[in-house]
């Protein structure tokens, strides 16, 4: 099995289907992907039915994460919002995602409260918040793979 970093460099493109729940993650691996991701928002609208706008907290979203991670043992890619909070809770996600397994995680760039990327109505992080802060706070030798995501398209129409 190879690594989530291993993928990356040899993969040309990397499709990760997304996986909402325990079930799709395994469909995923039956249908021979060599990776997935997990999103915020399937993973929120499929668990508790609710929009991704801010309404589940850290607790919520791991657990459903731990879920899904559990049924499959591919390389997965997750979604940490926006960290919940300021770099304590980011280190904190960070390290709460790689002890469930996770080899990949990415960022929106936004201040809370969080909205799902699509959604109007968002405020992002400076231009000077590149995430750095967060990448040199992982745990050695674990080899994560950091991936920012930036929400500027719906607000400035990028």
């Amino acid at each position: 099995m190879n690594t989530f970093r291993q993928l990356v460099s040899s993969e040309r493109p990397l499709v990760l289907p997304g996986a909402h729940d325990a079930i799709s993650a395994r469909l995923i691996q039956r249908a021979g992907f060599r990776a997935y991701f997990i999103g915020g928002f399937p993973l929120v609208g499929a668990r508790y039915g609710v929009p991704d706008i801010g309404l589940m907290g850290l607790g919520e979203i791991e657990a459903g994460i731990r879920d899904i991670i559990a049924a499959s043992d591919l390389p997965v890619l997750v979604d940490c919002d926006n960290g919940y909070g300021d770099v304590k809770t980011v280190v904190h996600t960070i390290n709460s995602y790689e002890r469930l397994g996770a080899q990949a995680v990415f960022f929106e760039d936004q201040i809370s409260p969080k909205r799902c990327g699509h959604i109007y109505g968002k405020q992002l992080l400076s231009a000077g918040t590149d995430g750095s802060e967060y990448s040199s706070r992982r745990r050695e030798p674990y080899q994560r793979r950091d991936i920012h995501h930036c929400a500027d398209r719906c607000t400035r129409g990028l």
